[in-house]
């Protein structure tokens, strides 16, 4: 019987050392927006409807360490990471799935959460003057802005459906 058990054991030991530990799930933001692209439509504060595509890239981040956000019509590409959670002495930090990004360039601060499968909701944006806008999203990567756009040139440059002044 001791041998029978022990090749029980070695084989049991061997089948999980070669099956491994099953399948990794993405826990953090910046795994499951992974490099998305999403078509949103957009809502802001003072009324405003349209739409814009914004475009997620884990790959090659270029402004941030973590992934960089980049949305058609503002014509920018913001730095982001996934918030932190638990507690000043105990904090979590890249495993949240509430994620938040930034450009000192534009004064924008963009954020929401993402669902297991890449969904993202509660996307939400402000800029420097307190104008405040909400998303509604789905990935698509084929993202195209529908309709005119809303930028116009100006004598001092581009501006965009987010500038509403």
């Amino acid at each position: 019987m001791t041998k029978s058990f022990v090749v029980v054991a070695v084989l049991g030991l061997a089948f999980i050392a070669f099956a491994g530990p099953g399948p990794v799930h993405a826990s953090g933001c910046e795994e499951l927006l992974g490099d998305n692209v999403y078509r949103c439509e957009v809502r802001s504060d003072k009324g405003m409807l349209n739409d814009d595509c914004l475009r997620f890239n884990s790959t090659l981040p270029n402004e941030s360490s973590k992934f960089d956000l980049s949305i058609d019509q503002l014509g920018d590409t913001l730095g982001c990471s996934c918030k932190t959670t638990g507690s000043f002495k105990n904090p979590t930090f890249d495993n949240s799935k509430e994620w938040v990004c930034t450009t000192p360039d534009t004064g924008y601060v963009w954020g929401g959460k993402v669902a297991g499968k890449g969904k993202i909701t509660k996307v939400y944006a402000i800029d420097s003057r307190g104008a405040s806008y909400i998303f509604n999203c789905v990935i698509d990567p084929t993202c195209t802005t529908s309709g005119p756009t809303v930028e116009t040139l100006t004598g001092d440059g581009v501006q965009n459906q987010y500038d509403e002044d």
